[in-house]
Order: structure tokens, then C-alpha cells, then sequence
């Protein structure tokens, strides 16, 4: 199977938008999903950056700066985020919601955004935790939710 079959048969079974210039699958990000997170980030003066990508790691969307790759982002985000579920399977197995990293820079937390994408969101060192979970964590729900739709073709209402 050639690898751009291979890519189109990974796109309808993640259902997720796809990224890979060296097969012509440049896509640009979604724009629902742009827009919500261009909103959270206006929402949150300490967010430094966010994304969406898919469990796999690809890239769906960001508002990232231009310091940070957003495709390396996605990978390594896919990558905390299966760590983060194969721990929560092994230690309690309930479902992965939420990981939060934090450095002496600032945060990295990534939502788990439905079983197909995570939302991760970087924040200052001074950032509120409490708040950059009472805004980030719907705005997961909505993006999985959202992704369901475009995936199946209908429409939900934008975030409030």
C-alpha cells in the first residue's frame, strides 16, 4: 500500500485533519478550532500558546508562537498524553482527562479532547491553575465534540 493511500486511510479512521507536506497532504487547520483557541488564549492574559492535534500526532490546529514547532509540539503532545493513559489504565483504570506539566518557565497542559485529539495549552509561571482549568476544560469538550461533528458532517454551535 503506497503511503498516500495509507495516509487517507488514516485520516477517515482517525477522523482527524492531516498534515504532511511531502505527500501533498497539506491542510490548512481548522477554523473552528482556530478560533476557539485564538478566544481562549484572550480569555487567559498568562496563556503563552496553545494546540490541538490528533492522538496520533498530528497537527489539527494551533496559536502558538513562532519560537515553537507546531508539528513537534503535536508529536511529543500525542506522545504525554498515551503515557498519561497507559498510567491511569495501570494505576486506577478510569479515563485520562487531564496532565499537567510544570516547569520553572511555565505550564504544559494537555485535555484530553474526546478519544481521537488532546488540546494542550502553555501558560507563564505566574498562571492561575485553577483558572487555566476553568477556561481549557470545556473548551476540550467542545473541540471533541467538534471533531465528532465534522467527522460525521453537522454542526454544533460556537463556544460562548
Amino acid at each position: 500500500m503506497t503511503k498516500r493511500r495509507l495516509g487517507g486511510l488514516r485520516e477517515r479512521l482517525t477522523k482527524v485533519a492531516m498534515s504532511d507536506p511531502a505527500h501533498g497532504l497539506n491542510r490548512v487547520p481548522d477554523p473552528v478550532v482556530l478560533a476557539v483557541l485564538r478566544t481562549l488564549r484572550g480569555r487567559l492574559p498568562q496563556l503563552t500558546g496553545s494546540l490541538v492535534a490528533s492522538s496520533d500526532g498530528l497537527l489539527i490546529a494551533h496559536d502558538l508562537p513562532a519560537s515553537i514547532e507546531p508539528e513537534g509540539m503535536a508529536a511529543l503532545a500525542a506522545s504525554e498524553l498515551s503515557l498519561s493513559q497507559r498510567m491511569v489504565s495501570i494505576a486506577n483504570d478510569g479515563a485520562f482527562r487531564e496532565v499537567v506539566v510544570q516547569s520553572t518557565n511555565g505550564y504544559a497542559v494537555i485535555y484530553a479532547a474526546g478519544s481521537t485529539a488532546s488540546l494542550t495549552v502553555l501558560a507563564d509561571p505566574g498562571a492561575n491553575v485553577g483558572r487555566l482549568h476553568l477556561e481549557s476544560r470545556p473548551v476540550a469538550h467542545h473541540i471533541a465534540d467538534h471533531l465528532v461533528d465534522a467527522a460525521s458532517g453537522t454542526q454544533r454551535p460556537a463556544l460562548p
